[in-house]
């Protein structure tokens, strides 16, 4: 930061999802310090806002001081976003499937009323931007396209390279494997998940290509299953696992809100989504899964959501 000229990418994807607005408080802090010594840097980017910047949060009084000045948020629930900070939203463009929604949802949250909008809804590459103090209704505009567009979600979590602290890894009975997939292709093209009772290999992903001896007739064939394009492996009756008591257990995509499972927990994809953001693997977080009249008898008991 000391070179005009340079840009600085900060990633907190290493850290908890609830440990990451207190980091992201100390770093705001340390970085409005630099602009009051050296008038840099001169803009802030900062993805998913919610996530950084939750509805509870509440800037430190030398932070307020600087208004938050040179600032852009990026964020698909604006309605989530601390207060204090949309209160310094001057311009809002909002794109997307529905960007006037996006619109009310940000004027409700700062007490604004909702803005009219017309004409055609936006159409691919299209937005809308309200200037907050013009007294003018939301207008169109084209975005600019970008050649990068999701090269990173593409390339890097689907066919990239992950480095090892950020791949998966199958380790197999006794930790006797130490199969890396370092992508989501490779995930879905070598995971087998064995459920065959007299292998050694009952209630554990392998790869059927590394494993010494295919010792098991049946398996659940992970690349070839559509609900599992993304999902959470639950360690259920691991450790080791106990033969007949249940093998691979996962939270995955439904086939719709009626579709059974036989052990597995299915999700719509979004919900799915929020709670893999919201896992914190450090936190040993546990699966509690109970009938509506136990749950509401043990709720207080158990300290449950």
């Amino acid at each position: 930061m000391e070179k005009p000229s340079a840009n600085v990418v900060v990633s907190l994807v290493g850290l908890p999802l609830n440990d990451r607005p207190g980091f992201f408080a100390t770093l705001l802090s340390r970085l409005q310090e630099l602009r009051v010594q050296t008038g840099r840097p001169h803009w802030i980017l900062v993805d998913e806002t919610h996530h950084l910047l939750p509805v509870d949060w509440e800037p430190a009084p030398t932070v307020l001081t600087q208004e938050l000045t040179g600032m852009i948020y990026v964020t698909v629930h604006p309605g989530s976003v601390s207060r204090a900070v949309l209160a310094t939203v001057t311009t809002v463009a909002a794109l997307g499937e529905d960007p006037a929604a996006t619109l009310d949802d940000f004027a409700r949250a700062v007490g604004r009323a909702e803005p009219h909008v017309t004409g055609e809804p936006p159409a691919a590459g299209e937005a809308l931007l309200w200037v907050l103090d013009s007294g003018e209704p939301p207008f169109m505009l084209r975005v600019a396209p970008s050649e990068s567009d999701r090269t990173r979600h593409r390339l890097k979590y689907a066919e990239g390279a992950l480095p090892p602290d950020r791949s998966f890894y199958f380790r197999g009975p006794g930790k006797r494997l130490n199969l890396r997939a370092q992508n989501l292709v490779l995930f879905s093209q070598i995971a087998d998940c064995v459920d065959d009772v007299a292998s050694a290999h009952y209630n554990t992903v392998v790869d059927k290509s590394r494993v010494p001896a295919v010792d098991w007739n049946s398996a659940e064939h992970m690349r070839d299953v559509g609900q599992y394009q993304i999902g959470v492996i639950v360690s259920y009756n691991a450790s080791p696992p106990v033969k007949g008591r249940g093998s691979c257990i996962f939270l995955h995509i439904w086939r719709g809100p009626q579709s059974p499972t036989v052990g597995c927990t299915a999700l719509d994809v979004n919900a799915l989504v929020e709670i893999m953001r919201w896992l914190a693997p450090l936190r040993t977080p546990v699966l509690v899964q109970l009938p509506r009249q136990v749950y509401d008898r043990v709720r207080a008991e158990w300290d449950l959501p």
